[in-house]
């Protein structure tokens, strides 16, 4: 995705704790959700950004989000978050969150990856991926690279029942954000719409075509987006 970017923007992928070469930094601290936040902040401040958009997908999505509103970091200037929410607003449900994700980071420790992955990608809300069956096995093949013991880290640390609700900050938000959502994936096309109602900067994009994954199942739509919503 970053290369069909590079013509315009200057793009850094950032690996998340116990994602890609992000992995066996330091003690189970390390994949905490405020300690992510503070580490992909240190990373723009090394590399000398700034005025930075942020682009994140579901987890990398939420941390984008909490730098740009919990943080307000001086780094950022917009947020493109791709089926992302600012957290969960009932304190019942994100503890009812953080449950199923402990359990579901026991299961990644202890059955095989390729295992986990084939259930975790025939829940409901990946079901348009169905219909997309070599992205889906492109997907499986780079998710391969990741090792299962340390996704259950940060499955555990950077849970959505772990993160605070920053629905409150959506109101001041002080940078642009934008929500996209696929047509197919009606829980995030909900939450999309309401993020950006909330904010004064939010703006929801809808994806048709497309469910969870969309920059997976419609790239030449979400690269359209990102190029017409990043700041420059």
């Amino acid at each position: 995705m970053t290369d069909a970017l590079s013509d315009r923007f200057y793009c850094i992928a950032i690996d998340l704790p116990g994602h890609g070469r992000s992995v066996g930094r330091g003690p189970s601290a390390a994949y905490l959700f405020h300690v992510a936040i503070e580490g992909v902040a240190g990373v723009m401040q090394e590399l000398g950004l700034r005025d930075a958009t942020l682009v994140g997908y579901s987890m990398g999505g939420r941390v984008a989000l909490a730098l740009a509103l919990w943080k307000k970091s001086p780094l950022v200037k917009a947020v493109i978050a791709e089926s992302a929410s600012v957290g969960i607003e009932v304190e019942s449900e994100r503890a009812a969150r953080r449950i199923r994700d402990a359990g579901l980071s026991v299961e990644l420790e202890d059955v095989p990856l390729l295992e986990f992955l084939r259930t975790w990608y025939a829940q409901p809300l990946f079901a348009s991926l169905s219909g997309c069956p070599d992205a889906l096995e492109s997907l499986l093949e780079r998710r391969l690279n990741n090792d299962g013991g340390e996704l259950a880290k940060a499955l555990h640390g950077m849970s959505a029942g772990v993160q605070p609700s920053l629905w409150d900050r959506l109101k001041s938000a002080s940078v642009d954000l934008t929500f996209i959502a696929g047509g197919s994936d009606e829980k995030y096309k909900a939450l999309a719409g309401r993020m950006a109602a909330a904010s004064s900067r939010g703006k929801s994009v809808v994806v048709p075509g497309a469910g969870h994954n969309v920059h997976l199942e419609q790239p030449d739509a979400f690269c359209r987006i990102v190029r017409d919503r990043a700041v420059t």
